[in-house]
């Protein structure tokens, strides 16, 4: 069991093998457990008998790390909030507690910082080895809640349990290989559900966690191969512009798990040039459904640049998925969360008894798996034209090896829109170029450069951003 493991590997007490590193600060498995017993004793005890939400901002650290750690082995659910999010921070209830690494202004938090309270071993050194004294590990325990506005805006609470957790990481584990004291990189932000992927499978295989800046960029490889990092889980944008400019291969990173978006074929096949010996993988699933749910292995495929994107491949033996008369994919399996925490309306409905999640998202059935073809909603009309804006864009990019967004504006009424712009990031392209891409219906689309396409927290595009500054 997933519980058991952890629990297990934070007995050991073992002051070699790294918990955390972020090429400045270096944490061992020991310095967390003593942490993790202080966070237990002073605040966690006392949240969970007084049932206190818990609040994280997403700030990466030792200490943050240690804290989500705790929260597991007492079963305490927590919500990452991002620190930088002032509005949503201050409409938080009075009775639950908000830790942080960092210091905020004008929020009331219980900050965190493992060196200046200059513990030792000796504190708290039965916390741990006594822990199922006051807690029954509980499978339908809540390890923590995603917060998603999804496609209308209304806030979504998510709340993902134990058991839910346990099948994805055992999945996981039949997919790859790891080793007690791996390295996996940490670049997805806490608020992004892809972050639970590299914390919990180092918790489970006593591996070290290396945080990365979604900013670091181009010096992105650099870092890899200085770290000596074994595993990275990344959106896949987030590795096409760190891979710019990279001609040297990195042989020393065992898997790559993309996620979040569409995979185009040439980033694929740029990834599987940079890292010759890694297992890559695409992988879907909405949040709803625990990171993941599918997964295409291309590790070893000969990949077809005529094809606009990577499969997303089939799903998990755990899972069960079908796909409704309009394409629609519905997920069923061990992975399902439950329901929402703030929504009436039920996001389920059953076949032949069993229960399943209506994605949303439009997908079809081929040899190789599964594609991914869009949302349903991502079509729109344009002068009287159907339009698929997420296939365009996943056609233009793999044709322009650049990626290429389309924002549909001037709406005439429901979905049905006057003008549609395209927005290209490399700047060597020549607009005419792009056009000619287009079917002649499209001609009288308007093409504009934009150097940096501006990104959500959780690194995916900001449509409505662009919308608002460069319309």
């Amino acid at each position: 069991m997933l519980y058991q493991r952890i629990l297990f590997n934070c007995l050991q007490n073992d002051s070699k093998t790294l918990f955390y590193n972020d090429g400045g600060s270096k944490y061992t498995w020991k310095d967390s457990s003593i942490y993790v017993s202080f966070l237990i004793n002073e605040y966690l005890k006392e949240a969970k008998n007084e049932e206190k939400e818990i609040y994280i901002t997403s700030a990466k650290s030792f200490e943050t790390y240690s804290l989500i750690l705790a929260c597991y082995l007492v079963g305490l659910s927590y919500t990452p909030i991002d620190f930088r999010d002032k509005k949503r921070l201050l409409e938080i209830d009075n009775s639950s507690i908000i830790f942080s690494s960092i210091k905020i202004n004008d929020i009331s938090i219980i900050r965190l910082d493992f060196k200046e309270l200059n513990l030792n071993d000796s504190i708290y050194k039965n916390t741990i080895k006594n822990i199922r004294s006051y807690y029954e590990f509980d499978s339908k325990n809540k390890v923590y809640k995603m917060t998603s506005s999804g496609t209308t805006g209304e806030p979504k609470i998510i709340p993902i349990n134990s058991i839910n957790l346990e099948n994805y990481i055992s999945q996981i584990n039949k997919l790859s290989i790891f080793k007690a004291g791996d390295t996996f990189s940490q670049v997805p932000n806490l608020t992004f559900d892809l972050s639970i992927h590299d914390i919990f499978l180092s918790f489970f295989h006593k591996g070290t966690l290396i945080p990365i800046s979604s900013d670091l960029g181009l010096l992105f490889t650099r870092f890899i191969k200085k770290m000596q990092i074994k595993h990275i889980m990344a959106v896949p944008s987030f590795l096409d512009i760190s891979l710019q400019n990279n001609p040297c291969p990195i042989k020393n990173v065992s898997n790559i798990y993309l996620c979040g978006e569409s995979l185009r074929s040439d980033v694929a096949k740029r990834i599987r040039k940079v890292f010759p010996n890694a297992k890559c993988f695409n992988l879907y699933g909405p949040t709803e459904c625990t990171i993941a749910v599918l997964f295409h292995d291309f590790s070893d495929q000969e990949i077809d640049l005529s094809l606009n994107q990577i499969p997303i491949g089939k799903p998990f033996h755990s899972t069960h998925v079908e796909l409704s008369k309009n394409g629609e994919l519905y997920i069923s399996g061990k992975q399902v969360f439950d329901g929402y925490l703030t929504k009436k309306n039920s996001p389920f409905f059953k076949i032949e008894n069993q229960k399943f999640y209506k994605t949303g998202d439009l997908c079809k059935l081929t040899e190789e798996g599964y594609y991914f073809l869009g949302r349903i909603g991502s079509q729109i009309k344009f002068r009287g034209y159907r339009v698929e804006i997420e296939g365009l864009e996943n056609y233009l990019s793999n044709a322009l090896k650049s990626q290429v967004i389309l924002i549909p504006h001037n709406e005439i009424s429901t979905s049905n829109y006057k003008d549609i712009t395209i927005f290209y990031t490399n700047e060597s392209l020549d607009k005419l170029e792009i056009k000619r891409l287009l079917p002649p219906h499209l001609n009288s689309l308007s093409v504009k450069f934009i150097q940096n396409l501006p990104r959500s927290k959780s690194f995916k595009i900001d449509r409505k951003k662009i919308s608002l500054e460069f319309l």
